[in-house]
């Protein structure tokens, strides 16, 4: 499985520039953000990077309860407020270096909303961040996702590390190609190859970013009706021609002959239309532009 798309490399590459910029307001010093690579969640590698103790930074998504999740080492926080002044703990006896965090993620979290409704079209909102000290033998890891590895230097500084954690519910919904790539390129485990080779692979076979643009016809088949030569030879204006279906029935709505839907017939502006009422699978709607 292609674990990003191009909207996710673009959206994360405006996403750094933009937040490279904050950083260098607040510390007064060139900062630099690089994305290593992305990749399904190791809970174990995570915790290779980020140790026993580390800030856990969490951001909402379109209000729902599953959180976007950052981790970086405690120890990179401490190093973070020194840039500003001497750690301490405000009149709500929170750490400044924490404090610090959740202040540079509220600023982040509106770039990133911005960023959402430029580039994506899913009508993503991220707000409401909070902050908590995660503890490795307290707080499990999200298991299933997507794990960004980032690289962030600050004044020259050693780079240290941050990684995000997309769960996949979320991301599925961020961009919903990631969802059918992931469904077509899935190998069934009681797959039986093709006795001569040549059988296809969907995750091989088929170049999503090129297949999302393709213009397809699709057909929509009210019925049909056997006839002799004869009686089409004597059809008239004015003649009736009665259908196999009866009013009401499902119409079949078809992509190179091959059904994905159902529905019923409907008007809309004085233009026929079809109201679907049931849909084939995501894979074997997606198998109807194979050929």
């Amino acid at each position: 499985m292609k674990e990003t798309t191009s909207n996710l490399l673009k959206f994360d590459s405006q996403l750094m520039a933009q937040v490279e910029e904050l950083l260098a307001k607040i510390f007064d010093t060139s900062c630099q953000i690089s994305e290593s690579e992305t990749k399904p969640v190791n809970p174990n590698e995570v915790k290779a990077i980020i140790g026993g103790t580390a800030i856990r930074i969490d951001t909402s998504w379109n209000g729902s309860s599953e959180r976007i999740s950052y981790f970086a080492q405690a120890s990179h926080a401490k190093e973070l407020a020194d840039y500003i002044g001497n750690e301490a703990e405000n009149s709500e006896g929170v750490p400044d270096s924490m404090q610090l965090l959740l202040d540079i993620a509220e600023q982040a979290t509106s770039i990133k909303t911005n960023l959402a409704k430029e580039l994506l079209k899913s009508g993503s909102s991220f707000g409401n961040p909070s902050i908590l000290l995660w503890k490795a033998n307290q707080d499990a890891l999200p298991g299933d996702g997507v794990a960004s590895y980032f690289n962030v230097s600050i004044g020259g500084s050693e780079p240290f590390r941050v990684v995000r954690i997309i769960p996949a519910n979320i991301l599925a919904k961020l961009f919903p190609e990631q969802l059918i790539e992931r469904q077509i390129n899935k190998k069934e485990n009681n797959a039986v190859p093709p006795a001569n080779g040549n059988g296809k692979n969907y995750g091989e076979t088929l170049p999503l970013a090129e297949l999302y643009d393709l213009d397809l016809e699709i057909s929509v088949e009210l019925g049909r009706k056997k006839m002799m030569l004869k009686d089409i030879l004597d059809l008239g204006v004015g003649g009736i021609v009665e259908l196999d279906k009866f009013a009401g029935d499902a119409v079949e709505l078809c992509v190179n002959n091959k059904k994905f839907a159902e529905g019923e017939v409907v008007v809309v502006e004085h233009h026929y239309a079809v109201r679907i009422t049931n849909l084939v699978t995501e894979r074997e709607r997606f198998a109807t532009v194979e050929e």
